[in-house]
């Protein structure tokens, strides 16, 4: 019969919409030295576990000490030993319920809450233990009063007699009786609306008005012996659009509905309505390609369903909604768009019922489309072979550089090439280059291509990307890097039209080769390592820029500082959850001021005002960890005197304990300071870099970045 009732639940968990589940006690009749009746309440229940289905369970006098083998009183202490729930909550522990938000004792679910949210409307479950103790009565009513637009169930093992009474009765050994639970607590609140019980063996049921006009229902849920058992589940259906409530007891056991006196059904019930939520803040908006905005926001409100993002396009635009994301979600990445057009934003939190008020607005620009790269993939000339310096193509080649194709004389040792059928190739100290326009002037770019060293070499090629003669970026991998790989290198354009050279410098001796392929040029902000993103955070004087080249994070900043209330900043980041590290090194640090910083953090959200952890390195003033433990308040630090980059720097959460360390070596570390922060699951783990001058950019370069997970 119970395996039938778990079954049932979850295979109608969909159909008939359900969204929780209440268990009113006595899972077992009594322990014994093997818990196999545990054992077996337990295997139940983890049908539901399986099925995403939450539940509560009132915790029932035979689930204690009080109740020994055979069902009756055990030796010693009855009152005492009904508090003994060791037992229960071993097999049932807090992770179990996983919408409990909170209990009266620490590791014990026998006074618990548990949340959720359906019919639009918030809805809170409170298990309260056996003829409840004064003491979690009285937290019971702080959590109600603490919830007032919840709807309250209420589900405890003993209220109702069977004849639909309230006991007065505390059974012998409890401690109050339902009776003055109900006097003191169930009717003083506004937003109870359901008291579930069992216990006595039979079903009742009642519908008295608190003392603030709102109707309690009140339902004894009991068939122990009816039919041997029956298997009866109570079928509770509630239309929160309508106002209505109705009840049955059905047996998926022997598939049948009871007749009796136990079904009802209510109309005109008055739910509570959940509160407006409060409006998101913080809204940043952020170009990542010619296409593509990903927005990021503060969530304030906390019982929301979700947020509805809305967009113009340019200033005269018309408001439209473009998305929803669900509850708890603080980022949507906006794809799909025009290249250099400017787009405004705004979002605002609904909770099924009500809107929020919108967030500030965000107005971003996209990218320019990448600067085209003629024949980027070296397949012009065509050859079936390879050929030395030839004619007719983009490119300009220089010493012994040339073209070879696909499982030639050059590359049958080497993988087929990454784009077409062709690679270029650079032997000792020779060239490829080309001139190129239609560079934005003081914007990031990067450089991207594939390369890989020719198998048959001796010791390996080297080679540098150049911009207008000038190297931006020098690669020694070793020989037997023979895999064709991306590599990164980054400047700031100074004019529209640049030439862009790739130069094998042969610092090794010998006969070595380097093949080269899929050349392109896009804007920095487009082209970090999947899934890192950059942007400036707060009210930046100058903005920012950053690149990646060969694992090296080149980030430049303006900013008045990360402190006070609110910061400035840029920020190299990407998304963690849970536990997680950043750990790096400063490698260099450009001296705008003697608090100009450049490390390591862990951070709530983009706002500006955001909690945060960090572990900084500065030119003159030590290492640092830095924090804002609440959102909009004051900064905190600890400092270390006398440690300028080359530093390492590490941050590490565990639960919400943040720990900053530095170290010379990457190996051996030093705790600069430890310190709890209460901030969400969902955090930005990354790079951070002010130059503490707000009309000039410092630029700090990081190597060996390792975010973890």
């Amino acid at each position: 019969m119970f395996t039938s009732q778990l079954n049932w639940i979850a295979a109608n968990k969909t159909a008939l919409n359900i969204p929780f589940v209440l268990h009113v006690g006595d899972l077992v009749n009594w322990d014994t030295a093997d818990h196999i009746q545990y054992q077996v309440a337990s295997n139940g229940f983890r049908t539901l576990d399986n099925a995403g289905i939450p539940y509560a369970i009132a915790v029932g006098n035979h689930d204690t000490a009080a109740v020994g083998v055979g069902g009756s009183a055990a030796p010693g202490d009855v009152h005492a030993n009904l508090r003994i729930t060791t037992t229960f909550n071993n097999y049932f522990p807090v992770s179990r319920f996983t919408a409990q938000q909170g209990r009266y004792e620490a590791g014990k679910s026998d006074n618990s809450y548990h949340t959720f949210q359906k019919g639009g409307l918030d809805w809170m479950v409170i298990t309260l233990e056996f003829c409840a103790r004064q003491a979690p009565v009285d937290w019971a009513k702080s959590v109600v009063a603490a919830h007032p637009n919840h709807n309250v169930i209420i589900v405890t093992h003993y209220h109702l007699n069977g004849n639909g009474t309230i006991s007065t009765s505390n059974a012998g050994y409890g401690d109050l009786s339902p009776q003055n639970i109900y006097n003191q607590f169930v009717s003083q609140y506004s937003n109870v609306r359901l008291v579930f019980s069992g216990h006595v063996d039979s079903s009742a049921w009642r519908n008295d008005a608190g003392v603030n006009g709102n109707r309690i229902y009140q339902i004894l849920n009991d068939y122990q012996t009816t039919d041997l058992g029956g298997g009866y589940l109570r079928l509770l259906e509630i239309d929160t659009t309508a106002g209505t409530m109705s009840a049955r007891m059905y047996s998926p056991y022997y598939n049948i509905t009871k007749t009796d006196f136990s079904a009802f059904s209510f109309t005109g019930v008055s739910f509570v309505q959940p509160a407006v939520p409060a409006a998101p803040s913080g809204l940043t908006a952020t170009p990542a390609s010619a296409t593509q905005i990903n927005l990021a926001w503060n969530d304030n409100s906390g019982n929301e369903t979700g947020f509805k993002i809305e967009r113009k396009t340019g200033a005269t635009g018309s408001w439209s909604q473009i998305a929803t994301v669900g509850a708890g979600v603080e980022t949507y990445p906006n794809t799909g768009l025009s290249a250099a057009a400017t787009y405004y934003y705004r979002v605002r939190a609904n909770n099924g019922s009500n809107n929020s008020a919108y967030s500030n607005e965000a107005v971003a620009t996209t990218d320019s489309s990448a600067i085209t790269v003629p024949n980027l993939g070296f397949e012009t000339p065509a050859t079936a072979s390879y050929v030395y310096n030839p004619a007719g193509a983009s490119w300009a080649f220089t010493g012994n550089s040339g073209i070879s194709s696909n499982n030639t004389a050059f590359t049958s040792g080497n993988p087929n090439a990454p784009q077409g059928t062709q690679v270029a190739f650079l032997q000792r100290t020779s060239s490829v280059s080309q001139a190129l326009s239609g560079f934005i002037p003081n914007t990031a770019y990067t450089v991207v291509h594939s390369a890989a060293q020719r198998k048959f070499g001796t010791l390996g090629q080297t080679w540098d990307v150049r911009i207008n003669g000038s190297s931006i970026a020098a690669f020694a991998p070793p020989l037997s890097a023979t895999n064709y790989v991306s590599y990164w290198a980054g400047f700031t354009a100074t004019t529209a039209n640049n030439t862009l050279g790739i130069f094998g410098t042969d610092l090794n001796g010998g006969d070595n080769t380097v093949f080269l392929d899929n050349v392109r040029v896009v804007p920095s902000s487009w082209y970090f390592p999947s899934p890192w993103l950059s942007t400036d955070i707060g009210a930046v004087g100058v903005a920012g820029v950053s690149s990646h080249t060969a694992g090296a994070f080149s980030v430049s900043a303006s900013g008045a500082d990360i402190w006070g209330t609110a910061d400035e900043f840029r920020f190299v980041y990407q998304s963690a959850s849970g536990d997680c590290t950043i750990t790096a090194r400063v490698a260099a640090q450009e001296n705008t001021d003697v608090w100009a910083k450049a490390g390591v953090m862990i951070r709530e959200s983009l706002a500006a005002n955001s909690r945060h952890a960090s572990s900084v390195v500065t030119p003159a003033s030590g290492a640092s960890f830095q924090r804002r433990v609440t959102a909009g308040a004051a900064s905190e630090s600890t400092t270390t005197a006398g440690i300028t980059a080359p530093r390492w720097v590490r941050v590490q959460r565990v639960g919400n304990t943040f720990t900053a360390s530095q170290s010379s070596n990457g190996s051996s570390w030093t705790t600069v300071g430890s310190t709890n922060i209460t901030m969400a699951t969902s955090v930005y783990i990354g790079l951070a870099v002010t130059s503490h001058n707000d009309t000039t950019l410092s630029t700090a370069i990081f190597d060996n970045v390792t975010p973890t997970p």
